[in-house]
Formats: C-alpha cells, sequence, structure tokens
C-alpha cells in the first residue's frame, strides 16, 4: 500500500508533499496534477475522484482565481467499494488535509503561499513540519505498528495479527477523533487535573501557557495517547471537532526519537503560531491564534515493573496546552521547569499517574468500567467480537473492547476483527436518515452496522457460528449480527454526545 499527497499554489509549484512507497516523486507527477485541475476549471469543473483497478486519485482546489491551492492524493488503499461512497472517503481526507494546512499556517499565510507573494522556501519548511503528522494520521496502514518481537507468520492475514489496533481518529470518514473509554477516563481526568494544578500562577502574576487564571477545567488541555484522547477540559472541547483530531495528530509527534518514530526530536515542543477554530455562543466558528506546548510522559521506572524501550515508547502518553496569543504577550520563563516538576509530582508513587498507568497497563485488576464495556459487547450467546460507536454530530469515536488492552496481548484475534471491521466500515455504504442499516456476511464472521435516530452509529463484528438450521452451503442469516448491534445501542443511554453517554455508563 502507498499514497503520494501534494498542496501546490495557483502555479503549479508544489508548496507540501508526502509520498510512502510512491514510485516516484518528479516534476511530472506533480504536474500532472496541477495540469488536470486547470484544465478542469477551464471547463467549468474539477474533477474529485478518478478510479483505477488499484488506487484511488483525489482531487480539490480552494480559492480564488490568482490565489488557488490545489490537493491531490492518489491512494491504494481506498480502492474498493461504490464510487459514490469512495468519494465521500476521500473527501473527508482532503477537507482534512485543508483544515491541517489552515490550522498550521493560518489563512493569510496560506494565501499568500497559493499567490506566490510569500516565502516559498520558509512556507514549505513550515507545512511540512506541521501537516507530515497529519499526513501520518489520515493515511496510516493496517500493517502500522505490528510488534516486530512476533514470530514470522508468511500468511495472507499476517497484517491482521498484528499487536496495534486500527486508529479512527481522521482516518475514518466522519470521526475526527477517538477517545480511550471505559476503563481509563474517570482516572485520566484526575490525572489532568492535577497536571495542571501544579502550574500555578507565575509569582510576576502573568497568565501563561497551562497556568492561565481560574479552575484547572477552565484551561486547554487534553492528555492522549497513541493519537486516543484519555482525558481533556471542556475549554478544549470548544474547539472544532476537527481541529481537535489534528492537533491530537500534531502533538502525537513530539517526544524523542525512538526504533519505530525516528522523526521525532524532542520530548518538549512549544508551538508558538496554530489556528484551530473555537466555537462561540452564537454557533458560529473562527480561527483565533493559540500557542501550544506538548511534552510526553513516560512510565516512571521507580513505581512502574520494568518496561523494555519499545513497550515504554508505546505506554507512554502526550500532555498538550494550549493559549491564545494576545496582542503584546510575552511567553514567559520557566515555563518548562514548572512542567517537569508537576508531572513529576503527579508519577509519584501514590499520585494520580501513577495510578493511571497502573490502570492502563492492567495491573489494578478488572474494574467496573470492564464490566461494562463487557456488559455492551454482549454476553458470550451473542457476543460481539469488536464494535465501533461513532457520533455522527460531534466527530467522536470509541472502540471496544479498550484498545489498550488490545495491545498489549500478542496475536489477540481482538485486532483481526478490529481491522477487518474498519476495512467494512470503508468498503460499505455510509448510515444515515435513509440508510440506517448494513450488512455483510463472509465464512466466518457477519459485520452489521446500524444507526440510531439521535445520530450514534455503531458497527459490530460477530463470529459466524454453525446453525443446525441452515442446510450445507446457505448463506449465514445476518439477524444474529443485527441483533446484537441493535442491543448494544439500547444498552448506551442516551445523551447529548456519545462522550456523555459513554460518561454516564462509567458513573
Amino acid at each position: 500500500m502507498g499514497y503520494f499527497i501534494q498542496i501546490s499554489n495557483d502555479s503549479g509549484r508544489p508548496i507540501f508533499q508526502a509520498a510512502k512507497n510512491y514510485p516516484d516523486v518528479s516534476f511530472a507527477s506533480s504536474a500532472l496534477f496541477h495540469a488536470l485541475i486547470t484544465a478542469s476549471l477551464e471547463q467549468g469543473f474539477v474533477p474529485s475522484v478518478l478510479r483505477a483497478d488499484d488506487a484511488t486519485i483525489g482531487l480539490a482546489v480552494h480559492g480564488s482565481q490568482g490565489s488557488r491551492l490545489g490537493l491531490a492524493m492518489v491512494t491504494s488503499e481506498l480502492s474498493t467499494g461504490r464510487t459514490v461512497d469512495l468519494e465521500l472517503c476521500v473527501r473527508w481526507r482532503l477537507d482534512a488535509l485543508y483544515q491541517g494546512a489552515l490550522l498550521a499556517a493560518g489563512q493569510e499565510v496560506l494565501k499568500q503561499a497559493a499567490s506566490s507573494q510569500g516565502q516559498s522556501d520558509v512556507i514549505r519548511r513550515h507545512l511540512s513540519e506541521r501537516l507530515s503528522p497529519v499526513v501520518d494520521q489520515l493515511m496510516a496502514e493496517e500493517e502500522e505498528g505490528t510488534d516486530p518481537e512476533e514470530d514470522g507468520n508468511d500468511s495472507p492475514l499476517r497484517s491482521l495479527r498484528g499487536a496495534c489496533a486500527p486508529r479512527l481518529g481522521l482516518r475514518l470518514c466522519g470521526a475526527s477523533l477517538e477517545w480511550l473509554a471505559l476503563g481509563s477516563s474517570h482516572i485520566a481526568e484526575m490525572a489532568l487535573e492535577d497536571l495542571l494544578a501544579g502550574l500555578s500562577l507565575s509569582g510576576e502574576g502573568q497568565a501563561h501557557l497551562g497556568h492561565a487564571p481560574g479552575h484547572a477545567q477552565q484551561r486547554v488541555a487534553v492528555l492522549c495517547w497513541r493519537s486516543r484522547v484519555l482525558a481533556a477540559t471542556p475549554a478544549w472541547r470548544n474547539f472544532s471537532a476537527l481541529d481537535r483530531g489534528l492537533l491530537v495528530a500534531m502533538a502525537d509527534k513530539v517526544g524523542p526519537a525512538s526504533y519505530s518514530q525516528p522523526q521525532r526530536t524532542l520530548a518538549l515542543e512549544e508551538v508558538s503560531d496554530v489556528w484551530p477554530r473555537v466555537g462561540r455562543p452564537t454557533g458560529v466558528q473562527e480561527p483565533r491564534r493559540h500557542r501550544m506546548a506538548s511534552i510526553r510522559i513516560y512510565p516512571d521506572a521507580e513505581t512502574q515493573q520494568p518496561l523494555s524501550l519499545p513497550r515504554r515508547d508505546e505506554c507512554s502518553i502526550v500532555l498538550s496546552l494550549l493559549e491564545e496569543v494576545r496582542a503584546g504577550e510575552s511567553a514567559g520563563e520557566g515555563y518548562a521547569q514548572r512542567l517537569h516538576q508537576s508531572i513529576a509530582r503527579c508519577a509519584r508513587s501514590g499520585g494520580s499517574l501513577e495510578t493511571l498507568w497502573r490502570r492502563l497497563l492492567g495491573r489494578t485488576g478488572q474494574g467496573a468500567s470492564d464490566s461494562v464495556a463487557e456488559q455492551l459487547l454482549g454476553s458470550e450467546a451473542d457476543r460481539l467480537q469488536a464494535a465501533v460507536l461513532l457520533d455522527g454530530g460531534g466527530g467522536d469515536a470509541v472502540t471496544l473492547p479498550t484498545p489498550w488492552h488490545v495491545e498489549l496481548k500478542h496475536g489477540d484475534n481482538k485486532v483481526a476483527a478490529l481491522r477487518r471491521l474498519m476495512y467494512w466500515i470503508h468498503a460499505l455504504p455510509p448510515l444515515d436518515a435513509c440508510n440506517q442499516q448494513q450488512f455483510v456476511c463472509s465464512d466466518s464472521y457477519l459485520v452489521a452496522g446500524v444507526r440510531r435516530d439521535d445520530g450514534i452509529v455503531c458497527w459490530g463484528l460477530s463470529e459466524r457460528r454453525p446453525s443446525p438450521e441452515l442446510a450445507a452451503g446457505q448463506p449465514p442469516l445476518p439477524e444474529p449480527a443485527l441483533q446484537a448491534v441493535q442491543r448494544l445501542l439500547r444498552r448506551l443511554p442516551r445523551a447529548p454526545g456519545l462522550w456523555s453517554a459513554l460518561g454516564a455508563l462509567e458513573q
């Protein structure tokens, strides 16, 4: 599998490119897409999706004549299903890429780059640093993160037997970010509040990143693991849903370089200029200039059992803090030192971070939240192997069972179930008010999707069990999988959003 992504200005010069397993990123490749867009605009239309047997090409244009940005994406991942459904998936990713460029550079800088007025080399370097993590999240491959310690397996299902569950945030059409819920969220919220409480006002009385006046929950902060959100403050949830997913993708790349992430550089990274869209009481979302600081936090070797270096990196979490930039405001001094002191206090024995590590590493036994997750998936007789919950309005997504516990078990068939489910969500028509159910049957499993009237969508995969009522060679009935998904939705409380419904289950 591979991809090629490009953003070019109005003259056809690329200002951003990213590629993986693409044969040749040449001038001809970049000029071809610009020529196709230009010729199409002269004829009064913009081609959106071009299909081949093994690849899909997506094109988009933003801006007016003289300051247009052309976006092109070639991928072998989205090559199955109906063209109308593929167009939705491709359009979602191209929109996320464009919003990522706006978030990273701001509208004015991007407009100058489109019209060739700005410093092209500076803009290209800037976008390369900020957008590369977004592309990695958008175009994540199924084989990503397979445990290198596993013994070799040459079967066609090797990618389905890896140790890593697929990520949903940004990559799944309509899912802006994925929450890691049902098992750690309430503990993570306590840890986040303790971390923020350690960043008190400076002695000079000036408000800086992470320690603005007021309660900790009024600050803009998020705690995440491998692009999945563990906890966030209400102020962070006021950002646009898509921008939240983009910020998490950018923050996930912070930290020292590792074997699986050699492109990392710093354990603490401060970005002085990002432009997330903030919701207002009027409902209008407008971009505001912010600065963001992110730090990767590792389990404390003194309070946790020894972990190998790859596993220690897998278990690390990222704390991100954002603050709106106001005219004439200084960045402050000593912020990094205070942040490290707050982390050290929370990570010591008995601290909130130490409790979170033990919970996430599964060393506290099965808790009430685990029981809730098992109850949602169903009993042994009608159990779903895996399920994905989507909030059609808010863009939130949640995976059952919890990906953390799945990823720590080598060769778990739940990983195969989640990846198969991810494939069929892409391949089947999306669920909406006119199409509220979908299912597919295979030789070994059943997949079903149901949309509730409040916009919550559930996709589930169950193992196919032999039925004495079916004659030899007769296809399986989809009812068991559909009924299991419907029962899961009935167990899920009705609330303003998916995150609120899951929070009600954990109380």
